[in-house]
């Protein structure tokens, strides 16, 4: 407890820029934290100290508090055991996937050089001076992290019954004056898994920002307007018997044509509602690809939907899969490149990405976009 409340103490004080604060926290306990999280972490605990106790960089001062909380940061804290079932709820129960982002962190701020950090090196030398030493951390709220939609994507997705905004960064990178959201891919992960509400917010931002005024935007416009009216004529619906599946029901309805009930009603409006989106998708596609591609380039990023806050991506780390650290590709996912294009254009290809989505056998189903 002590230990806790120390560190909880440094980081408010250094937030602050308390000078006396940090001086009389590290006076009194700090030296001994610092010296056993610079032996994990590898940094120099003497930079540490003088750098809190003459404060003059935030965001350096905050880097080296992290470091040091992540260094106490016990599996056993109840805390932090809230904020892992939190995290594996955001990834879908995904704990493979989980466990592998955390290692991916781990091997980050690692002091030997992998094929981690050695990548993200790699997309930011040119824009730091200490390209040796890199942090990195979650996306969370005790890490100082805010996360939240901006206006215009809270007008898009209007009707949603979403309560909080859920970061397409996994990882905080704080380097040398930089701060940049990180995501990891796990494999051919899908970009995005939008119901009606999110779908429309992406479609919808990326026209109004870049393709309002452009000769062809009127066509992109009513494209776009018949899928979110098509989506959401089709209401999220619960199965009648608590161990149906949107599978076990088409088997139903092929053994039995005369079959007439609330599950079938839905599914056949579902087979429609997907032919009709898929069908506008592929228009979209072969019509208007560079949009197509900026929606795409939006689902990796969320440009539009972060903004300038922490849950925007701005790097990406592909894995050959959940259980693999080994990187298949690394994107700098602040501006479309010609490289991130041939990345996007395996999804642009999908020519059904209008699927159905379920919440598990005998729970809801909806539609959803990739």
């Amino acid at each position: 407890m002590l230990i806790r409340n120390t560190l909880k103490s440094l980081a408010i004080a250094t937030m602050k820029t308390d000078i006396s604060s940090i001086d009389v926290m590290i006076n009194k306990y700090g030296c001994q934290l610092l010296d056993k999280a610079g032996a994990k972490y590898g940094f120099d605990a003497v930079e540490a100290k003088q750098l809190l106790i003459g404060i003059k960089n935030k965001d350096n001062a905050l880097y080296y508090n992290i470091k040091m909380s992540t260094a106490y940061d016990e599996k056993t804290d109840i805390s932090n055991s809230q904020e892992i079932n939190n995290e594996s709820k955001k990834k879908g129960s995904n704990i493979k996937a989980l466990e592998n982002e955390n290692d991916m962190i781990n091997s980050i701020n690692s002091p030997t050089q992998n094929a981690t950090n050695k990548a993200i090196n790699d997309l930011i030398e040119n824009e730091t001076t200490k390209t040796g030493m890199l942090f990195a951390h979650k996306v969370l709220k005790k890490n100082g992290c805010k996360v939240s939609h901006t206006e215009k994507w809270k007008e898009h997705k209007n009707g949603t019954k979403e309560r909080a905004a859920k970061s397409k960064a996994d990882a905080i990178l704080v380097n040398d004056g930089l701060r940049l959201g990180i995501s990891f891919k796990s494999g051919p992960g899908r970009f995005t898994s939008s119901d009606c509400y999110e779908t429309n917010a992406i479609f919808k931002s990326v026209y109004f920002n870049k393709y309002k005024n452009k000769t062809d935007g009127d066509k992109i416009k009513e494209k776009i307007d018949n899928i979110e009216i098509s989506m959401k004529k089709l209401p999220k619906y619960t199965p009648i018997k608590n161990n149906s599946t949107l599978r076990s029901i088409t088997k139903e309805m092929k053994q039995n044509h005369d079959l007439n009930n609330a599950d079938t009603e839905w599914v056949n409006n579902l087979d429609k509602t997907t032919e009709e989106c898929n069908k506008l998708w592929n228009e979209l596609i072969k019509n208007h690809v560079e949009y197509v591609y900026d929606v795409l380039y939006e689902t990796l990023s969320g440009e539009y939907k972060f903004g300038d806050n922490d849950g925007r991506a701005h790097l990406l780390l592909v894995t050959k899969s959940s259980q693999s650290q080994e990187i298949d590709h690394k994107f700098d996912l602040r501006q479309r490149t010609e490289e991130l294009d041939k990345y996007l254009a395996g999804t642009a290809k999908q020519k059904n990405p209008f699927k159905c989505k379920s919440g598990g056998t005998g729970k809801q189903m909806w539609v959803r976009f990739l």
